[in-house]
Order: C-alpha cells, then structure tokens, then sequence
C-alpha cells in the first residue's frame, strides 16, 4: 500500500497497490472539478478513536488478501523451505509478518538511491536474485515515501508498478522512463526565452489559472506540481498520511479519516455544507507529488526575508493567489470534529507542505500506525546531512 505522509501541514506517502488517480492531460484539466452532487449516504468523513483505531475497509480487505494469497508465495519463492538460514518456512503457516519500507526524503537523489534499493529487493531483478536479494519487495505490503522518496512511489504507483529498469528508463514504446535529463522549470535549457520554454511557462500558467477560474486560491505549489506530471517522478505528517484512498489524522485528539476523492469539500461536522457543491481532482497525481515536495515556504524563510512569490504573479488577479502564495490550502476536512479534544477542529483551511519539515525525513509514522500491524519496517535513508551528502 503506498502510503503519502500528507501531515497537517506537512506531507509524506503511502502505498498499498491498487490503482493510481491518472494525471490530468490538458491544461484545464489541472482544476478541480466543482459543484457536484455529494455522495448520498455522506461517506465523506469517517471517525474512529485513539483506542480503537480502524482503517478503510478496502485498505483491510487487499491487506488481508495479500497476507493468504500473494505474501506466503512470495516468501516461499524468496526463501524456498528457509533451511539455507535455519529456518522453516512451513512453521510460520499463515502467520507471516507484514513488511513495510520507508523512502526517505531527498530530491532527485532520494529518489534515484531509493529506486536502487527497490531493484536490489526485486525478485524480477535476476542479479539481485543471484544474490539473494531480489524477493524481499514482493514480501512488503507497504510502501511510504515523503519529498524525493514519494516522487519514486508515487511513480511506480501511476505507472502501475513496472520493474525498475523499465521505470527509470522506459519499455521503448508508451512509458518513456524518467526524463531526468530535462530541467524541471526549464525543459528546453538555460535560455528562458525560447519558443519551447515560453510555451511549456505558458502552460503552467495556464493551469494555475483555470483552478483560480474555479474559484481556489493557487500557490507557487501550483505550477511546480505540473511538470512532475510530465516527468513520472514526483504521497503528509501530524500526522495526516494519504493513501490511494483516504486522508487521514491518527492524532489521538482527532482520530479522522476523510474520502480522499472529495478534498477540498467544504465540510463541517463530517457533512458538505451544500449537497450539491462537492468538489473532486485534489488527489491528481502531479497535484499530490508537486504538494509533497513542496518546500517553498521554508526555502524562503531560510534565504531571506526579502525573497517571496514574483509581484508579477501575485497582483495578477486571474492567477487568485494564497495570502503567501508559497504553499497549497484546501478546505479542512476535519472542521467541527473533535472541537473538545482537538485544538485546530475550528479552522476553516488546511496548509499543504513537504513532509520532511515536521523533523522527519524517513516516513515512519504511517507505517507505525497500530492499526497496520506492521512488523518490520525497512528504512532507506538518502538524507543528506554531513557535508559529504551522507546521513548520519
């Protein structure tokens, strides 16, 4: 299960394999769309308690049916009977542990170390077959990734899992790989004047304005989150982890979980305050993986206070941008749940950033949610703290 760590604030990812929201192709079709019925019986807010946490249905029933139909053939295939390491296999019956692992954050560099690490576990790797390796991922049942590592997770998840190699570099035919050799902000070199460059600039603008034309405040997040679309690479922590199906906050004084198809609902007290104003499209691929890694605001603190979003993008009225304009803010789903336990259940929008601006670069809080019942977690750690660009 791919897991997004999207906290209250800050954003990370998680995976548990089903199948991927597609990236929106043309350039009004980045807006959200507004003004549709709601779904009948509410299913927009689920609630639960810190005691007795629970987990979407459907994230239970494919952990449950990996756990008997996917998981014991998969370690059987890694370890055949387990002699080799003084193990047997057939002991454990149906009690195989659950596996996660954890890609940290990292830019281009986490996400191209964590992609190794995953090709190292691959069963469909034969080197890493040879040696031993290869057949752990398919014993995972998990995934997180936060900033560089969601990029390669949200990238295997919308490309439907292919092996590696196949990812990173294409399959010759519709999956063209990771175009790491064009520059995210100018695809067509250092001269921003060319005709290629003021088209792809034109684009994004593009984009950004027609979800302003749809009534939501933008962000310099906006333009960022569409060439990640273009490229396949680049799923939040309060902990509010995204998954393929919910939003969620397992803060003990909150305790939510809010249909992730339906972010940016304005909804109070678990309901939509207008039935018919139901908004869908924020778990857009580019929206989500731009979201994840969007450390705009703390890049501007740091460099200067001096520094902020262009002028010339933030008077510009069709482009309707944020009071900052650094970061992205949807209506809070959670508004009026928990108002005596949880501090925050009063405000109205909820600020989207990198997840590894909460302290943790490693997501390891989805996967320590107690309701996962994860056993083992497996960290890849790309941080770079020493000045040799290593972790410590």
């Amino acid at each position: 299960m791919l897991l997004l760590d999207l906290a209250l604030g800050s954003l990370s990812a998680l995976l548990f394999f089903p199948h991927p929201v597609e990236a929106q192709g043309g350039i009004a079709d980045y807006a959200p769309s507004v003004n549709l019925i709601c779904p009948v019986d509410g299913g927009l807010i689920r609630t639960f308690t810190a005691q007795n946490q629970s987990l979407h249905q459907e994230e239970l029933d494919y952990v449950h049916s990996r756990q008997i139909g996917v998981v014991k053939d998969a370690w059987n295939t890694w370890l055949g009977n387990g002699s080799q390491i003084q193990y047997d296999i057939t002991s454990f019956e149906d009690n195989f542990p659950t596996l996660g692992i954890a890609l940290s954050g990292g830019g281009y560099r986490a996400a191209q170390y964590g992609a190794g690490v995953l090709s190292a576990l691959d069963m469909r790797n034969i080197s890493s077959r040879d040696a031993g390796t290869g057949g752990l991922l398919q014993t995972a049942s998990y995934i997180s990734g936060l900033s560089g590592g969601s990029w390669l997770t949200g990238s295997l998840y919308a490309n439907e899992w292919p092996a590696i190699p196949e990812l990173v570099f294409g399959d010759g035919n519709s999956r063209q790989g990771w175009l790491l050799d064009l520059d995210l902000v100018t695809p067509d070199g250092v001269n921003i004047f060319s005709k290629d460059n003021q088209d792809f600039f034109g684009s994004l603008i593009g984009s950004v304005k027609a979800k302003a034309a749809a009534g939501f405040d933008t962000s310099i997040t906006d333009p960022w989150s569409r060439p990640q679309d273009r490229t396949s690479l680049p799923m939040i922590q309060h902990m509010a982890p995204v998954s393929p199906l919910e939003f969620t906050s397992f803060d003990p004084g909150l305790s939510a979980a809010a249909n992730l198809t339906f972010i940016g609902t304005n909804i109070t007290g678990g309901r939509p305050m207008e039935e018919d104003k139901c908004v869908t499209g924020f778990d857009e691929i580019g929206f989500v993986l731009g979201t994840s890694s969007s450390l705009f605001s703390e890049i501007l603190n740091r460099a200067s206070n001096d520094l902020s979003v262009p002028d010339s993008m933030k008077l510009d009225p069709e482009m309707k941008m944020s009071q900052t304009g650094l970061s992205l803010t949807v209506r809070y789903p959670f508004q009026g749940i928990s108002n005596t336990t949880f501090e925050d259940s009063e405000d109205p929008w909820l600020e989207l950033v990198d997840g590894g601006l909460n302290g943790e670069n490693i997501p390891l809080g989805p996967l320590m949610v107690k309701a996962r019942n994860v056993d083992v977690i497996i960290a890849v750690d790309a941080t770079s703290d020493n000045d040799d660009s290593w972790p410590e």
